[in-house]
């Protein structure tokens, strides 16, 4: 069996942006913000709208994280890194900092008992 770390976290952000795609888009009346197409009109643009704002507009997208999306001139200053060096990175930064949940009592006390046994065994 092979495993990938770099391929798992692909397979993660492709199942988030799944699951948010799964929840649809909502077609509340106060999502149509009706008043903004009727004030910018045909040919207006939404770009000085409140409701157009980097930080609305951030609530219903789910940016893709461990992706390397970086302006040319900093992906270049950076050595032109592929999306698998931005991968290796954030597998190196989460298997540093990673701090596993701890074992319950009785699975401490059934894993005693097995070293016990080993070491009588040898």
């Amino acid at each position: 069996m092979i495993l990938s770390h770099e391929q798992l976290l692909v397979d993660i952000e492709v199942f988030r942006m799944c699951r948010k795609a799964h929840e649809g888009i909502t077609v509340a009346d106060d999502r149509w913000l009706i008043d903004v197409l009727e004030k910018q009109g045909p040919g207006g643009h939404f770009l000085s709208e409140r409701s157009t704002t980097r930080q609305h507009a951030q609530r219903r997208v789910v940016p893709a994280r461990g992706w390397v999306c970086r302006l040319p001139r900093r992906w270049t200053a950076a050595g032109r890194p592929t999306v698998h060096d931005g991968l290796r990175q954030r597998v190196d930064e989460l298997l540093a900092t990673h701090v596993p949940l701890p074992l319950g009592d009785d699975v401490e006390r059934e894993l005693e008992k097995l070293r016990q046994r080993a070491a009588k065994a040898q």
